[in-house]
């Protein structure tokens, strides 16, 4: 239904712009043969052309929502800002309640043999008006729908309620004293998951917080160092990551808590080489969600992906480490029915050389990550490489 919206409004757009310069040239002749021009006058000689102009644009808005939501598209640049097609369908809605009160106006000023014309826009931007108001009923009824569905499955995953957040290890005694920057909101007496790269995972039970060298209940968004309980010995390394999520609550539900806490941290870290280790761990050892595009032919399989403001002639291939991130892609909430496939990494390089011309790890948040193909090439080629999904598999 939006697509003949669209089309609609684009058709009321090209008949308001020629007869914005209708009136223009009609008002610009008149003009001419008056002896005194008055202020009131140019004002209502410009205002076709105005109206022609606002045609012009609404027709842009309409044509740029048309090629990114009706042509299946399966790209979009990042560069366009995600509340951008928002934006453009309520401008469109203002324009066409604008019009509608515009020409409403002039048809009551004028007479019944001169007021057919402008009948004819009133009908065709009624029309357009009645069937915007159903798509966004529409839209905000399948939004609430996988709204109340995708923040169950991001409830199932979170041990403390809906405080998601995570702690890569900085220092440690690698027992129950570690020290890092918490992503989110933790607490004392939380339950959470230790992940340890070399180790595996572990459950244990913060029993104090410290801020600056004070004790507090909770911590948000900061330093902080912690002491933990639980009874394993020297499982609290370096790099390992806290968080309040669990894996194996639900096999159905993907989660990477520690590549998501790695990845937080690559600004700080990219130059300790330990650090690029335990990335590459992660990276090999995460499963993703792709989102993939209908297609009948099946040797043609299609994925989400974007183009970057760096290099805006190629595609990159999206991946998604968890529904926090799925739930940051705003159109994830408007599509009627979502394609997803899980992946392993290994099994997304195969498509690179063909499709795509590297990978980005959530585009959206809450934290980015590139694998261009040299890096890519440097993953590949790390000793042990195919060993790793051999154990992901027996795991």
């Amino acid at each position: 239904m939006k697509k003949y919206l669209l089309i609609l409004v684009m058709l009321i757009s090209m008949i308001g712009y020629v007869v914005g310069l209708y009136g223009f040239f009609h008002n610009l002749n008149f003009m001419f043969r008056e002896i005194t021009i008055s202020p009131w006058m140019i004002a209502q000689g410009l205002f076709p052309l105005l109206w022609g102009i606002l045609a012009v644009l609404t027709f842009a808005m309409a044509e740029y929502m048309y090629r990114k939501s009706c042509r299946n598209e399966v790209y979009f640049r990042l560069k366009v800002s995600p509340w951008a097609k928002n934006l453009f369908f309520f401008g469109i809605v203002g324009v066409l309640i604008a019009r509608l009160v515009v020409m409403t106006y002039i048809v009551v000023s004028q007479s019944g043999a001169n007021a057919s014309r402008e009948l004819t826009q009133i009908y065709l931007t009624a029309i357009a008006l009645g069937i915007a108001a159903v798509i966004f009923t529409q839209q905000q009824y399948t939004k609430m729908k996988h709204q109340r569905e995708l923040k169950q499955f991001e409830k199932n995953a979170i041990l403390n309620g809906e405080r998601r957040y995570t702690m890569m290890v900085v220092e440690s005694d690698q027992d129950t004293i570690c020290t890092g920057f918490v992503y989110g909101e933790m607490k004392v007496n939380d339950t959470i998951c230790l992940h340890c790269s070399d180790k595996g995972d572990i459950y244990a039970t913060i029993v104090e917080i410290l801020c600056d060298d004070k004790q507090v209940s909770s911590a948000k968004h900061q330093m902080v160092t912690i002491r933990l309980d639980h009874s394993y010995k020297d499982f609290l390394l370096k790099y390992s990551v806290i968080s309040s999520i669990q894996t194996g609550a639900d096999p159905s539900i993907i989660e990477n808590p520690g590549l998501s806490g790695i990845l937080r941290e690559y600004a700080k870290f990219f130059m300790d080489q330990e650090y690029i280790g335990t990335l590459v761990y992660e990276i090999c050892m995460s499963e993703y969600y792709l989102i993939k595009y209908t297609n009948e032919n099946v040797d043609d399989e299609r994925f989400m992906s974007v183009r970057l403001n760096v290099n805006p002639d190629k595609a990159v291939l999206v991946l998604f480490t968890d529904w926090n991130a799925l739930l940051r892609y705003s159109n994830i909430f408007e599509e009627d029915e979502i394609h997803m496939e899980v992946r392993n990494i290994k099994e997304c390089f195969h498509l690179i050389p063909a499709k795509y011309d590297s990978i980005v790890i959530n585009p959206f948040g809450p934290k980015s990550f590139i694998i261009t193909k040299d890096f890519m090439r440097h993953i590949q080629g790390v000793l042990g490489y195919n060993g790793l999904f051999k154990k992901q598999e027996d795991l």
